[in-house]
């Protein structure tokens, strides 16, 4: 179960992707990920490896900061 802090920061970093990126990049490549955690583990989960590369080539960084540390391991 997400905490409701996570849970927050998600909600608020799709808003800005929502504001950042045009409407079918948002639709095609940003909506589709979920955010999970487990056993005190957060994981974006995407619906496939093409989703997957677009958001390590383009918003690692960010996912990171999200999360809270920047580690290599996504």
């Amino acid at each position: 179960m997400l905490t409701h802090s996570l849970e927050e920061t998600w909600s608020e970093f799709l808003r800005l992707m929502k504001e950042r990126c045009s409407r079918v990049e948002y639709a095609n490549w940003i909506a589709p990920i979920q955010l999970s955690t487990e056993s005190n583990t957060a994981a974006l989960l995407v619906p496939n490896v093409f989703v997957r590369e677009y958001l390590l080539d383009n918003y690692r960084e960010g996912c990171c900061t999200l999360v809270g540390h920047t580690t290599k391991s996504v």
